[in-house]
């Protein structure tokens, strides 16, 4: 099946660059495209683990939990999906779905990060792909 490999990146103040992508299962069409880029803060930023993907932020130490997004890198691609927190492969809808319906809090992330940290609890959602 092909699929849509998804690269988005966290970048902090020293402007350290961490990159990363996800793959949702099918192909995103320029309406689902520009339902995600509506959805974005500033054109280009998001919170990760507000819409069921990953963050590439450290720890609750970072200076900020926003991750860019460029949908124009994205990439068809023959690799499986990226699975959720449900168990299932993440696809175009669902995704589209999550951007969709979000209305971006930055302060629970950085308290969802801290407690995470303080209290040494794995993270709940699915594992980025880093590239290197």
């Amino acid at each position: 099946m092909r699929n849509t490999r998804i690269w988005y990146q966290y970048v902090n103040k020293a402007n350290t660059k961490r990159n990363g992508y996800i793959v949702v299962s099918g192909i995103m069409s320029n309406v689902d495209i520009k339902a995600v880029n509506q959805s974005l803060e500033k054109g280009m930023l998001f919170i990760p683990s507000q819409v069921g993907v990953p963050t590439l932020a450290g720890s609750a130490n970072e200076d900020h939990v926003w991750h860019r997004l460029d949908l124009s890198q994205m990439q068809e691609t023959m690799e499986r999906a990226t699975v959720g927190e449900d168990g299932q492969a993440m696809t175009v809808a669902a995704l589209v779905d999550n951007f969709s319906m979000t209305v971006w809090n930055p302060s629970a992330e950085t308290a969802r990060m801290f407690n995470a940290n303080q209290f040494n609890v794995a993270k709940t959602s699915p594992k980025a792909r880093v590239a290197h």
